[in-house]
């Protein structure tokens, strides 16, 4: 961002000038936009980092996040709460984004100035697989010969199998036993 200045005089045939007039005009230019800029995902959370652009009067980030699609502008998305980052010229950021479900999340990140400019877009995306949550109520009940394997199937939308392995003591390299699928029951 600059100011300038202006001084316009006339002159005329003989060399005499007129009074000066004088006009000024402050150009207030966007940042550049955050350059690699990354997303990464661990569990339910997302790392977004980047660096930051050359400017010397950044005042903040904008975080846009949206699932199915990248955000296309600053109105696009839901704005994500920061605090805390690193204004300085050419210097890393990241922001963490956890609590996230399975789903594919894109992001936009928008630099912005003391003069309230924004800069170009820059958009990164992941997505998540969170694991699901284990069995519950698990319980094994012998009945002569018998073994009687019963639980709670996680709730979890995109539950594939249940898998059951057995072992013959408490804590070795357990082998699989010929039951998969989203049973609740094993005998």
């Amino acid at each position: 961002d600059a100011s300038f200045f202006y001084a316009v005089f006339a002159k005329d045939n003989a060399g005499n000038f007129s009074p000066i007039a004088t006009a000024s005009a402050i150009v207030n230019v966007p940042p550049a936009k955050v350059v690699n800029l990354s997303a990464t995902s661990s569990g339910s959370t997302i790392n977004v980092s980047w660096t930051n652009p050359a400017d010397s009067d950044l005042n903040s980030f904008v975080i846009k996040r949206k699932t199915g699609s990248a955000p296309v502008d600053i109105n696009d998305g839901t704005t994500l709460s920061i605090s805390g980052l690193n204004l300085g010229a050419n210097s890393n950021n990241a922001f963490y984004d956890s609590g996230l479900s399975d789903a594919s999340f894109f992001y936009a990140v928008f630099a912005k100035d003391n003069a309230g400019n924004f800069s170009p877009i820059a958009t990164a995306s992941a997505i998540v697989n969170v694991p699901p949550a284990k069995v519950t109520s698990l319980s094994a009940t012998a009945s002569g010969s018998t073994i009687n394997v019963s639980w709670t199937n996680p709730s979890d939308s995109d539950l594939n199998k249940i898998v059951v392995k057995r072992a013959s003591i408490s804590s070795p390299s357990p082998v699989t036993v010929s039951a998969t699928g989203t049973l609740n029951a094993f005998s």
